[in-house]
């Protein structure tokens, strides 16, 4: 929950010795945003910040694309042609059979005018 942490104050804790940060991991997190480039952090490697969708830049890589691929886009494009086709026919189909039927009924009621009653 720190989402806005940029600073860490530990003055006047009474610390002594030199301070030898070897390990910094804040990997598997949710963190998002470029790693800073100035400072102690280049020094990190990959394993220190990997597991962050959110995050990019040194030494994770630039930061990735949201875009839709090309591919997707095609597959798309190709779909939805597609459905529109099948929609398309289907409407034709539907209004072909409710003319012939019309015509059938239409039909049917001459030639029953036409024979004689016996």
């Amino acid at each position: 929950m720190c989402s806005y942490l940029n600073i860490i104050d530990l003055h006047d804790n009474s610390l002594t010795g030199p301070i030898r940060l070897t390990v910094f991991d804040v990997s598997d997190n949710k963190l998002s945003g470029p790693i800073p480039e100035s400072g102690n952090l280049r020094r990190f490697n990959v394993s220190s910040f990997d597991g962050n969708k959110g995050l990019y830049g040194y030494p994770l890589g630039p930061m990735k694309s949201k875009e839709l691929s090309v591919l997707a886009i095609v597959a798309i494009g190709l779909g939805s042609g597609l459905l529109s086709l099948v929609l398309s026919f289907m409407v034709v189909y539907v209004w072909l059979r409710s003319v012939e039927k019309k015509r059938g009924v239409e039909e049917e009621g001459k030639v029953q005018n036409m024979m004689p009653d016996y």
